[in-house]
């Protein structure tokens, strides 16, 4: 029925500068404005104070949205104790967690782990929120200048739903579902964007005309490969299945040869 389903891990995904962070506010400014009793959470990994202040002038939908800085706590060197016991304690229905590539840095450089075993807590601390608190994870993860991914295989496998969002051989900013275990055939569907003074502007006409052109694709092909079949059938003698001649389908009889006697009279 779509919409974001409690108890899920979903990775997001995407090149700098495409949007990520603003268009995920966005959906959780949304989510706030439709259901006022949700407890929801932005996880900030690499903003100080004064960085939300200069963000909220560009993007003022921040200021209605929890947010959880964790550069507050790189002295005390307890950003894992924070992250588990405020974040992904059960006290927040959603949790937007910017950005899950950026916090294994940090664990790393600060708290002296090492990449695997810092990958390898966060995504079980994110899949232990979901399956046993109900929460609804969303992490955001950086991609290559090029588009590929190279995070966490963990992560991408352990994950219900991975959204990516991309630049198009134009310019132009889409986001789509390479993986959804909630809606699986929601993937592979882009949905248009653009960013107007930090307000998210969706080409929903663009989305549907799409999608329409897609079914009438879709419709073609089936309707040719059932008259291919109904041909093969009818005037081959070919099944649909098994592509051998099949045992109900009677062999075309040679025509009799009529004898005839032929009497030389001379």
């Amino acid at each position: 029925g779509g919409g974001l389903y409690t108890g899920t891990v979903n990775i997001v995904v995407g090149e700098s500068g495409v949007g990520k962070s603003t268009v995920m506010l966005d959906v959780l400014a949304n989510l706030k404005a439709e259901n006022p009793d949700a407890n929801i959470l932005y996880v900030s990994s690499e903003m100080t104070r004064n960085d939300i202040y200069f963000y909220k002038e560009k993007t003022p939908i921040i200021g209605d949205i929890p947010t959880l800085l964790m550069m507050d706590y790189i002295k005390t060197g307890n950003m894992d104790q924070v992250l588990e016991k405020v974040a992904f304690s059960g006290d927040y229905d959603v949790v937007l967690l910017d950005s899950f590539q950026d916090m294994v840095v940090k664990f790393k450089d600060i708290l002296g782990w090492k990449a695997t075993y810092a990958e390898t807590w966060l995504t079980n601390v994110m899949i232990d929120a979901a399956d046993k608190m109900g929460i609804a994870v969303l992490a955001i993860q950086h991609l290559t200048k090029g588009g590929t991914y190279v995070g966490s295989t963990y992560l991408k496998h352990a994950t219900t739903a991975m959204l990516e969002f991309r630049f198009d051989s134009e310019g132009a900013r889409y986001l789509e579902f390479s993986k959804n275990r909630r809606g699986g055939s929601n993937i592979n569907k882009p949905l248009y964007y653009t960013l107007e003074n930090g307000k998210i502007k969706y080409d929903s006409q663009r989305f549907e005309s799409t999608q329409t052109v897609k079914e009438m694709e879709t419709t073609e092909m089936e309707r040719k490969r059932e008259a291919e079949e109904t041909f093969n059938k009818v005037f081959l003698g070919i099944g649909v299945e098994t592509g051998k001649k099949e045992d109900s389908v009677v062999e075309p009889m040679e025509p009799e040869l009529e004898i005839v006697n032929i009497i030389n009279k001379d």
